[in-house]
C-alpha cells in the first residue's frame, strides 16, 4: 500500500540519456557545415528507408514460409482425417455385414 496515497518512484535500472537538440537557429553555421549537415542527414535518411525495406522483404519471405506451411500442415491433416474415415467405414461395414465380408474372404 503506498505511503499517503503516493507510490515510491523506482528509478530504472539504467537511464538513458536525453538526445542531443539541434540548434535552435542556424545563424552561427558557415553555408558550408549546414550543406554538410543536409548531406549526412540525407545520408541517414536514405539507409533508414533501404533497411525498412529489407525488413519489408524478411517479413514478405517469412509470410510466404508460413502460408507453405500451413498448407502442408492442412494437407496432412485432411490426408489423415482421410485415412481415419476409411478405416472407420471398413469397420463399420465389417459390423454391419459381417457374414458378406467373410463370404467374399472364403471365396
Amino acid at each position: 500500500m503506498p505511503i499517503g496515497g503516493v507510490f515510491p518512484m523506482v528509478l530504472p535500472p539504467f537511464a538513458f540519456p536525453p538526445p542531443p537538440l539541434p540548434p535552435a537557429n542556424f545563424t552561427g553555421m558557415s553555408e558550408e557545415s549546414i550543406r554538410a549537415m543536409e548531406g549526412t542527414e540525407l545520408a541517414h535518411v536514405q539507409a533508414r528507408i533501404q533497411c525498412l525495406r529489407n525488413v519489408r522483404i524478411l517479413l514478405d519471405a517469412s509470410m510466404i514460409q508460413m502460408q507453405q506451411y500451413m498448407n502442408i500442415v492442412s494437407t496432412q491433416s485432411n490426408m489423415d482425417n482421410g485415412t481415419r474415415l476409411l478405416s472407420n467405414l471398413s469397420t463399420d461395414l465389417d459390423r454391419t455385414f459381417p457374414s458378406s465380408n467373410q463370404s467374399n474372404t472364403t471365396a
